[in-house]
């Protein structure tokens, strides 16, 4: 597969992927293309990237460029925009891993084809980390056609998937919410490639149909949150509606996205358990604050460094600077982190030193 590195086609263009999105009706997201900190994902600790990488992060530079990926090089050294690198990229750093064989490196309408019989699991059914794979032609023939392939970040009750993804010539990186049966117009769904890490789908959303459901969908708005008083958990979005119940400050709620504008706050449509009983409705988004989310300390991750930490090993500190500068980890063994200014080594320090980004 060595030869395919120079040789691959790239999958069809912006007026391919990203307009066939929207002539089947998807919901496309266009986060910052490029963030001044490397995001965490979607999720409290998932792994799973909602938001699009640092132009810095190793898992999308060549190898060329001392980087992990092996897809071709779009920009300089960097695999994107490229729907191919960005998967094989994200595969990577979902597991936490600078290599895995398996992975292919050829046409995304390919890659479910190579990664069965390179070993690893595939089917029919969308996971939690999966890449999913479209053709567009015939197998073998970039001429007519060479798929589409990207990363399942969400999944919802009503079967949704939220999709994170990469378009050669086109957008760097994007996110859209599919529903069954996954189409894209004028392409053929193949099926799903499964990480290893992440075998079964995320708890499922609560449905969002029927009166009173809510108006609009925001992946960013999926995560944790936390009320800041007693406030009311609604049937619908709005003070026209009944409570179910007072929640009291300090309950958790979990929402998966759904809210519906009402001035300058939303009302977010959630799920909460309080005296053991579950509720499914909107509260006013004045009363949540977002859940501090765990940030692990990984391969590409931004961090600063604990004041008064020392270097690892040793009974000696850092220049005042180093504690006031935002670097990029390049290499974690056991509990020894190293930690870069762009490509120059600053130093290494305890796991429990590094404060993420």
């Amino acid at each position: 597969m060595s030869e395919l590195e120079n040789t691959v086609q790239t999958e069809v263009t912006l007026s391919g992927v990203e307009e066939a999105l929207l002539l089947d009706g998807a919901i496309i997201e266009y986060p910052d293309q490029d963030p001044d900190v490397l995001p965490e994902g979607i999720g409290d600790s998932s792994g799973l990237r909602s938001t699009a990488p640092s132009t810095t992060n190793l898992y999308y530079i060549h190898k060329d460029g001392g980087g992990y990926n092996l897809c071709i090089k779009i920009s300089g050294n960097s695999c994107l925009p490229n729907c191919v690198g960005y998967a094989y990229g994200a595969l990577l750093e979902e597991a936490g891993i600078k290599a895995d064989a398996r992975i292919p490196r050829c046409n995304a309408e390919d890659w479910l084809i190579m990664a069965k019989a390179n070993g690893m699991k595939t089917g029919t059914t969308p996971k939690l980390g999966a890449v999913i794979c479209w053709r567009q032609g015939a197998h073998w023939n970039g001429n007519d056609g060479c798929g589409h392939v990207g990363i399942v970040v969400a999944i919802y009750a009503d079967g949704s998937i939220l999709v994170a993804q990469s378009n050669y010539g086109g957008t760097r990186f994007f996110t859209t919410l599919l529903k069954p049966p996954y189409s894209i117009y004028g392409q053929q769904l193949e099926g799903f490639i499964y990480n290893d890490k992440f075998v079964s789908s995320v708890a499922p959303a609560p449905k969002n149909n029927g009166l009173g459901a809510a108006k609009s969908f925001n992946a960013s708005l999926a995560g944790a949150y936390t009320t800041t008083a007693n406030v009311n958990i609604r049937k619908g979005p709005s003070t026209d509606y009944a409570s179910y119940a007072v929640l009291p400050k300090g309950t958790k709620c979990q929402c998966y996205g759904y809210y519906t504008a009402a001035g300058s706050y939303k009302w977010m449509y959630v799920i909460a358990t309080y005296n053991g009983k579950s509720y499914t409705g909107h509260v006013y988004s004045q009363y949540l604050t977002a859940a501090t989310a765990v940030k692990t300390v990984k391969v590409g991750s931004r961090i600063r460094i604990r004041n008064g930490a020392m270097q690892y090993g040793k009974r000696v500190g850092f220049a005042a600077k180093v504690y006031n500068t935002i670097y990029t980890v390049t290499q974690i063994n056991g509990d020894r982190v190293v930690f870069n200014a762009g490509r120059v080594v600053m130093g290494a320090v305890r796991k429990s030193d590094c404060i993420v980004q």
